[in-house]
């Protein structure tokens, strides 16, 4: 009798402890729910900034997708490196991260190899060289493309993305120099032709140059210097770089397409223009689609988070693209210190 009692009331209490824990986790669910959704954009109402010359009307249409509407071009400048900030602000750290060499801070000795890679090349150093060349009118629209991401950082009342949390970080305040490492990143995801340079010189441990040769042609526009081999061990050369140092979505592609119809070919009389960048298959994309009025333009397209300008797209006279071409851009060297 006692040990059916006994029996009952421990049931009993697994059963409360056990519902007390599913209403736990469920608040907790629901808690951590609307904690993540004040990570996401505000869409209504109105969002005071200081400084701005006039005010900025944004518009997200019901796929999200923003236009924005300001009475001067520097306030469009900042509203759009706002709105880069509240969509892709992850995305555009990991991005000046990377170009920087400096991702090992935040995602430890897995990507020690990818930033002593970007390190080599200095980015980051070249970025700041390329800024000092700019035109006192385009620093003002870096200046005040980064102000509109800072004013994200500062004033945002949410928290942060769930990648922030996960890598246990908070962004830096944005610098103008960081928007022109993405023009780097680009060049080099554009640009394969090391891994045929490397690929002709390990060859020739195994065949003769003239073979060599006679796979690759030489021409003025992919010459090929093997001067000065002096028996050079390349088994190091092998063991650093037998294998890609950077991941896919970093790694170079190699490959775009861009063509034209004659108005006289279309419907509306009017020519069209239709690029295809050969880029990373990844999420989020590269892109942020976006239209830009003021009295100066009106711009329509591909914008990159992180870049104050229009990468792709038009304005109100004509329509540009990007692409790439299969040309000696690189050149390795063997360093003998």
């Amino acid at each position: 009798f006692f040990n059916g009692i006994l029996m009952f009331r421990l049931l009993k209490f697994i059963g409360y402890s056990s519902l007390s824990l599913i209403i736990l986790a469920a608040i907790a669910g629901v808690g951590g729910y609307f904690w993540l959704k004040t990570s996401l954009p505000q869409k209504d109402g109105v969002i005071e900034l200081t400084g701005l010359s006039y005010p900025v009307e944004i518009l997200r249409d019901d796929d999200g997708l923003v236009t924005i509407k300001s009475q001067n071009q520097f306030d469009a400048y900042r509203a759009l490196g706002f709105v880069h900030a509240q969509d892709r602000l992850w995305q555009m750290d990991f991005m000046r991260r990377a170009g920087s060499g400096r991702l090992s801070e935040v995602a430890g000795k897995p990507t020690l190899r990818i930033d002593r890679f970007f390190r080599t090349l200095g980015f980051h150093r070249l970025a700041k060289a390329n800024y000092e060349l700019l035109s006192g009118n385009a620093k003002k629209q870096f200046e005040a493309y980064s102000q509109g991401v800072n004013d994200y950082i500062t004033n945002h009342k949410g928290t942060l993305s769930p990648e922030f949390h996960i890598l246990g970080y908070t962004p830096e305040p944005w610098k103008p120099v960081d928007s022109l490492l993405w023009g780097r990143l680009m060049a080099m995801q554009l640009s394969d032709n090391f891994n045929r340079e490397l690929l002709r010189k390990r060859l020739l441990k195994n065949i003769s140059l003239e073979d060599v040769n006679n796979l690759w042609p030489e021409d003025e526009s992919d010459p090929l210097i093997i001067a000065d081999l002096d028996g050079t061990d390349l088994t190091q050369l092998d063991t650093s770089y037998g294998e890609h140092p950077l991941p896919w979505p970093l790694a170079p592609k190699d490959a775009s397409n861009a063509w034209v119809i004659s108005g006289e070919k279309s419907t509306t009389g009017g020519p069209i223009l239709a690029n295809d960048p050969h880029l990373a298959l990844v999420s989020p994309g590269p892109w942020y689609l976006v239209r830009i009025e003021t009295p100066d333009f009106t711009w329509a397209g591909a914008t990159a988070p992180g870049v104050p300008l229009l990468i792709l797209g038009h304005n109100s006279h004509i329509a540009w693209g990007f692409t790439t071409t299969h040309s000696d851009t690189q050149d390795f060297f063997i360093e003998k210190i």
